[in-house]
This record gives structure tokens, C-alpha cells and sequence, in this order.
């Protein structure tokens, strides 16, 4: 039988190292959800003609988490793009994703828009 403190010390261990994992899964998922963001930006203006593309929500302040989508705030989109441009990411990605019209977002989500989103692409 092992000594109270020698066990406690291999528990304390396996905690960290299976924290540390989380962590490390963590990142990935954020840096792969970023990635993927990226792409989708570029896509979109350069196949869907937007203007600009925002990254918003979650990923932009490193909270990403499973099952979030990816948000991107658009500017310049047709209203006759926007349903296929949409259909197309969700087709081409794990990740749920959503876009935000900034034109015909209200003025409170514009601001939060301007002021935290980060800007992935402009025309």
C-alpha cells in the first residue's frame, strides 16, 4: 500500500498533466477554429464579393469552445450572396458559422463590432 502523501502526490500529477491536455486541446481548437475563419474571409471576398470581413464573439478573445461558431461580421454583401455564401461555409466546414450583416446590424452590435471585432480581410 502506498503512503497517503506519495499518493496524493501521483494524484496531484495526474490532475495537472490531464489539465494541461485540456489546455493544450484547448489551443488547437482555437488556433484550428482561427484558421478556418481566415480561409472563410478570403473566400468571401474574393468569391462573394464582400468588402470586409470581422471576426467576432468568442474566437477573437481566445474563448473559443466546442460547439461555438464562428462568427464573422460582413460588410458589403448582396442580399442574393448572402444565403449561398452562408450555405458554402457550412458546406466546406466542421464548424458551425454564422454571419452578421454589419449594414443591418443594429447600432449597439455595430459599435461592439467596431470595437472588438479584428478585421480578416478588406477589399
Amino acid at each position: 500500500m502506498r503512503h497517503p502523501k506519495i499518493a496524493h502526490s501521483i494524484h496531484k500529477n495526474d490532475l495537472l498533466r490531464k489539465h494541461q491536455e485540456q489546455q493544450d486541446a484547448m489551443q488547437q481548437l482555437q488556433d484550428t477554429a482561427f484558421r478556418e475563419a481566415t480561409r472563410f474571409a478570403a473566400i468571401l471576398v474574393e468569391e462573394f464579393g464582400v468588402r470586409k470581413v470581422v471576426l467576432v464573439g468568442p474566437l477573437t478573445y481566445g474563448q473559443f469552445q466546442p460547439g461555438m461558431a464562428i462568427e464573422l461580421a460582413v460588410e458589403g454583401i448582396s442580399v442574393e450572396a448572402y444565403a449561398p455564401a452562408l450555405a458554402y461555409l457550412k458546406q466546406i466546414s466542421p464548424f458551425r458559422v454564422d454571419l452578421i450583416t454589419i449594414e443591418y446590424a443594429d447600432s449597439w452590435t455595430q459599435r461592439s463590432i467596431a470595437k472588438t471585432g479584428k478585421v480578416l480581410a478588406q477589399k
